[in-house]
């Protein structure tokens, strides 16, 4: 499958968090990687024919998400002619845009969500008609141990 990168790449300690579409028989993974000296905030991409071998992007990382704190979570939707690229840390979900997948331009509107002193994890995407995008996310509500499931919508 998808093994962290060469020594001084982006990803050389780990693949953190991912998201994997299928377009035109092509899979395409976007992943958070980690290195011994960066903050968990830079995306790659790597394809792949069969969803089993897999080739990185000679580019990568392609993207990194406008926070101080850990990207926990992406999901990438593809909307269109554009792609959606949410990556959430511990209080905020923000998004980035596409017509590529690869050059990806910060959301004015980012961040898309915020849940203040929530602890946020797990962030999932879908459009449920032309119109309404849903945004799914789990959280630990401040001073609490209960995992929640939020959900957020936001209009086309």
């Amino acid at each position: 499958m998808l093994t962290p990168g060469l020594s001084g790449s982006f990803d050389d300690k780990a693949i953190v968090c991912f998201s994997v579409i299928k377009e035109d028989g092509l899979y395409k993974m976007w992943y958070v990687g980690m290195n011994t000296s960066s903050v968990l905030k830079s995306v790659g991409l790597a394809t792949s024919s069969d969803g089993i071998t897999w080739t990185k992007h000679s580019g990568n990382p392609i993207y990194t998400f406008p926070t101080n704190g850990v990207v926990t979570s992406i999901s990438v939707l593809r909307d269109g002619n554009a792609y959606r690229l949410f990556g959430a840390d511990a209080a905020s979900i923000y998004l980035a845009t596409s017509t590529d997948g690869i050059a990806w331009t910060t959301s004015p509107s980012s961040p898309v969500v915020t849940v203040g002193a929530n602890s946020l994890d797990a962030i999932t995407v879908y459009r449920d008609s032309e119109s309404l995008l849903r945004i799914y996310y789990g959280y630990i509500a401040g001073g609490s141990n209960d995992y929640n499931i939020g959900l957020t919508t936001n209009s086309k």
